[in-house]
């Protein structure tokens, strides 16, 4: 019966709250994705929900920045897992090859970024405001691919 209300799933009932991470890769009800704004979010062909980076807090409430951070949510057992990134805010990410996928590759902390799941079913992410490959701020045009199965991101363009 369709209700037309709404019904919290997961998450906090108070502001700012911090991640609960847990072991990377792994659903539990434990884990979840910090309070954040401007985070990108994607749905993929198996109906789960993915979210990247934001402005929020990750583990510590008093260091507020950019997140990198990327998160799954599985609709069917109602859990959230940390996949990739930092616990950390304001991280500058690690560029490496272009083209080239490697579990230490990673996109830097960003906000208002654009996700999407490509033809391969690979999650695109591209732009956003956050780090460059230099550590400097600002409006960022580069583009990556993220492989769930492999776990690994690789960078495919950088402007």
């Amino acid at each position: 019966m369709n209700t037309l209300e709404w019904t919290l799933l997961t998450g906090s009932l108070t502001n700012d709250a911090i991640s609960i991470f847990g072991t990377q890769g792994v659903l539990s009800p434990t884990n979840t994705p910090s309070a954040r704004y401007n985070a990108g979010g994607a749905k993929d062909g198996n109906n789960k929900f993915w979210l990247f980076g934001g402005s929020g807090y990750a583990v510590d409430s008093s260091d507020f920045g950019y997140l990198n951070d990327l998160w799954m949510y599985d609709p069917a057992s109602n859990e959230w897992a940390w996949i990739s990134g930092t616990q950390d805010v304001d991280v500058y990410g690690i560029w490496g090859l272009k083209n080239s996928f490697s579990s230490r590759f990673v996109p830097s902390g960003r906000q208002s970024q654009y996700l999407w799941f490509n033809s391969k079913g690979h999650l695109s992410l591209f732009g956003g405001a956050g780090f460059d490959s230099n550590q400097n701020t600002g409006n960022l045009n580069d583009l990556w691919v993220f492989d769930p199965d492999l776990k690994m991101w690789r960078r495919i363009v950088t402007g």
